[in-house]
C-alpha cells in the first residue's frame, strides 16, 4: 500500500474508527475483518493481508458475513480504539485500544508492504499473537529515510530525486507514478509542484486520482485529470472514499482467489471424471469390434469343413446375406475350431466390457453434469458466503 495514501487514510479513517468498540476479528486468508461498533453506526476495518494487497479500508458491511471464518486477536474484543496512526514513517498502521480489565495496553500493528503483509498484536509492547511471518516486536528500521511525510520541503525532494538512491527511499510516498506526474519536458521533476500537491493532500485540500499499477492494491495518489481511464480511480478529496473504491476492487479479487482455492478439489474431481470419460469412450470404441468377431466365428463354424489346413485367408458367403462374400484372415498354424472358439470368446469379452464401460460412462457423465450444474450457481452467487456454501455442498455430495 502506498505510504502517502496510508498516511491520508490513517488521518481520515480516525473519525470512524477511534472511539469504536472492537469485536473479535475474523480471518479467512487473505482477508482480516475487524468489527467496530459505535453510536454513529457499525463498520469494519478490512485488511487484505496478502496479494492482491496488502491493503486496508473501512467498509459498512462485513465481507466475511455468513462465512465460517476463524476468530483471531480475540484479546481486542470489547476494547475501545483510542489511536489510529501511521507507524514509524513506514507502511504500517497502528491501532491502539484502551486498557483491559487488568490495566494492560494492546496495539494491533498492520504491516502493509511487500507481497505478504503481517498483523501483530502487542500487549504492553510484547507480541502475543502474529498472523503472518516471523514474530518480532517492531519492523526493522528503514535506511535513508531522514525526511518524514510532514517535513519534506522542495529542497529535500530535489536532493532525493537527484541522489543516487531511489527517491522513494528518501522521501516516503514518492512512488514512480507520482514522480512521473510532475516530470517536465526536459525530464526533470518539478519538485515545487510535487511538494505543493503532496502538502495539499496532507492538509486535506484538493482533488486527486488513484493510479492503478500492477494490481488493484498498488494504487498511488496522483493529480486529477479529466480523462476516462481504466487505470484511474477518482477524483477524491477524502481518503476514506479513495481507499474504499480501491479496496472494493482488492476485496473482489481476494474473494475470487478464495473461491478458486476452495474450488480446487472440485476442479480436480471434474478433471478426473473428464479423463475417465475419455478413456471409457476409447474402450467403447475399441469394443465395437465384437460384432465382426462374432459374425466371423459363426461363418467359420458354418463352413469350417470346407477350409483346408494351412489356409491363411478364405472367402465365404455371409450366412446372413448369401449374396455378400466375406473375406476372413486365418492363422495357418492353428486349427479352425480353435480359431472359432477364440473369436467367440473375445467377442463375448468385448460385449461385456462394452456394457460395463457404457454403464460407467453414464455414471461419470451424470456426475459431471450435476457438478457443472451446481458450479453454474457460482455465477449468480451474491456473496462470498453464498459461493463457499455452493462449493461446500458440491464437496459434500461428490
Amino acid at each position: 500500500m502506498n505510504l502517502l495514501l496510508l498516511h491520508l487514510f490513517a488521518r481520515d479513517a480516525a473519525s470512524r474508527v477511534v472511539g469504536a468498540v472492537a469485536g473479535t476479528p475474523g480471518w479467512l486468508a487473505p482477508i482480516l475483518s475487524i468489527p467496530l461498533r459505535r453510536r454513529g453506526g457499525n463498520c469494519y476495518l478490512v485488511i487484505v493481508v496478502d496479494s492482491p494487497g496488502p491493503f486496508c479500508f473501512v467498509r459498512d458491511e462485513n465481507p466475511l458475513d455468513g462465512v465460517d471464518a476463524p476468530e483471531r486477536f480475540e484479546h481486542l474484543k470489547g476494547l475501545t480504539v483510542t489511536v489510529l496512526s501511521q507507524h514509524d514513517g513506514d507502511r504500517m498502521l497502528r491501532i491502539e485500544v484502551g486498557a483491559d480489565d487488568e490495566g494492560r495496553s494492546h496495539a494491533l500493528l498492520l504491516h502493509l508492504y511487500g507481497a505478504r503483509g503481517r498483523a501483530v498484536l502487542l500487549r504492553d509492547g510484547v507480541i502475543i499473537e502474529s498472523l503472518r511471518g516471523r514474530d518480532r516486536e517492531e519492523a526493522a528500521p528503514l535506511e535513508n529515510r531522514p525526511v518524514g511525510l510532514d517535513r519534506a520541503d522542495a529542497n529535500a525532494v530535489r536532493e532525493a530525486i537527484d541522489g543516487e538512491a531511489p527517491a522513494q527511499s528518501r522521501v516516503p510516498g514518492l512512488d514512480s507514478p507520482l514522480l512521473d506526474a510532475f516530470a517536465a519536458g526536459d525530464g526533470r521533476i518539478d519538485a515545487d509542484a510535487l511538494v505543493a500537491f503532496r502538502d495539499d493532500l496532507i492538509d486535506g485540500r484538493g482533488q486527486y486520482d488513484l493510479l492503478v499499477r500492477r494490481s488493484p492494491g498498488s494504487v498511488v495518489p496522483v493529480p486529477h485529470v479529466d480523462a476516462d481511464s481504466a487505470k484511474r480511480l477518482g477524483p477524491f478529496v477524502e481518503a476514506n472514499a479513495a481507499c474504499a473504491a480501491a479496496g472494493e476492487a482488492v476485496l473482489l479479487r481476494a474473494c475470487d482467489d478464495i473461491i478458486d482455492r476452495y474450488a480446487r478439489p472440485v476442479r480436480v474431481r471434474v478433471a478426473a471424471l473428464e479423463k475417465l470419460a475419455s478413456h471409457l469412450e476409447s474402450d467403447i470404441s475399441r469394443s465395437q469390434d465384437h460384432g465382426r468377431l462374432r459374425r466371423e466365428a459363426e461363418i467359420l463354424a458354418a463352413y469350417q469343413s470346407t477350409v483346408r489346413p494351412g489356409t491363411d485367408r478364405a472367402v465365404f458367403p455371409d450366412i446372413y446375406d448369401p449374396a455378400v462374400s466375406i473375406t476372413i484372415d486365418l492363422d495357418p498354424s492353428e486349427s479352425i475350431s480353435a480359431q472359432i472358439e477364440r473369436r467367440f470368446r473375445k467377442a463375448t469379452k468385448l460385449e461385456k466390457s462394452r456394457a460395463h464401460a457404457q454403464r460407467r460412462l453414464e455414471l461419470a457423465t451424470d456426475e459431471l453434469g450435476r457438478i457443472r450444474s451446481a458450479l453454474s450457481g457460482l455465477t449468480t452467487a451474491s456473496s462470498l458466503a453464498d459461493s463457499l456454501s455452493i462449493l461446500d455442498e458440491i464437496r459434500s455430495r461428490f
